[in-house]
């Protein structure tokens, strides 16, 4: 490889180490086969540099008329642009699929925050609903033991006797006055035995009138438990389709996130691939080696809307 006049300069020297380690092969000045696997252990956020090395390499080799090296430097940018397009795009799509990844772990968080917020409001919600639940279990049976005193103390009050009996009475006593004894006994026994039917009668009509309430109260208390129970489940189904509102509200959040950043990711390849597609025709007007690659690369990395 021909020296630079200038070769103690120390740009110079660095442009030569460049060239002598990793750009041109082979010290017959031929570009080597193996220059696109060598190109692997270039760092891709250096190329820009490389470039800008090569080219004012170029120049120097222009000045001195060193053509054929020139043309060897030329048709080394040119390569190492191509790579700086596919770079630059993998970069980007890269930096895309990570974006998405840390908004779709941000989403899971939020989402699983979320979870942990109404599960514990649903649960508290239970809780609230059982307790009035069985606060209503305890005033019931409170109510019966009041219910239940008070009934106790209810008599049946005096019998009230039919007519036969008061009639018979009447005839018992002109029996006496008539001094009748004999009828008068057995009109006696006859108004005993009426008089112990009624009276049996009437208290077990009052035990009627009795079980009669305690039956209304237990009704009562069932249809009051009943509509409890509904304003309860009603309640908590109310809870359930707040939840689900918000959710759907939280997840179509996340779907419009996501799409916003899918469509900022896509202009920003479309731009790239605008701006590429200026450098690679170009390149390809001097013959570039790698234009379907880099298309090829670029298209396939493309986010689909």
């Amino acid at each position: 490889m021909m020296n630079l006049s200038n070769s103690s300069s120390k740009n110079v020297k660095l442009q030569n180490n460049i060239l002598q380690n990793s750009i041109i092969k082979n010290g017959n000045n031929e570009a080597s086969k193996n220059d696109l696997d060598a190109d692997q252990s270039l760092d891709p956020s250096k190329i820009g540099e490389y470039i800008q090395l090569l080219q004012d390499y170029e120049k120097n080799c222009l000045k001195e008329q060193n053509f054929k090296e020139a043309e060897l430097v030329t048709k080394r940018i040119e390569e190492l642009q191509q790579h700086e397009l596919v770079y630059r795009s993998l970069a980007v799509v890269e930096k895309n699929k990570e974006e998405i990844n840390e908004l779709e772990q941000l989403n899971l968080q939020q989402f699983n925050e979320f979870n942990e917020i109404w599960d514990q409001i649903i649960d508290e919600h239970v809780q609230k609903l059982k307790q009035l639940e069985e606060n209503m279990v305890q005033q019931h049976q409170q109510e019966i033991i009041v219910k239940e005193q008070e009934l106790q103390q209810i008599q049946p009050g005096k019998c009230k006797y039919s007519k036969e009996i008061l009639n018979l009475r009447f005839v018992l006593e002109n029996l006496i006055k008539c001094k009748k004894y004999g009828e008068a006994h057995e009109v006696k026994e006859r108004l005993a035995k009426l008089e112990k039917q009624e009276e049996e009668k009437w208290v077990k009509v009052h035990e009627q009138k009795i079980e009669k309430k305690r039956e209304q109260i237990v009704l009562k208390q069932k249809q009051e438990m009943e509509a409890l129970q509904v304003r309860l489940e009603n309640s908590l189904q109310e809870k359930i389709k707040i939840r689900t509102l918000e959710l759907e509200k939280l997840l179509q959040k996340f779907q419009n996130m996501k799409n916003e950043l899918e469509v900022k990711q896509n202009q920003e390849l479309s731009k790239l691939q605008v701006m590429n597609n200026k450098t690679m025709s170009k390149l390809a007007s001097k013959g570039s080696i790698m234009g379907s690659n880099y298309i090829n690369t670029l298209n396939g990395s493309r986010i689909n809307s």
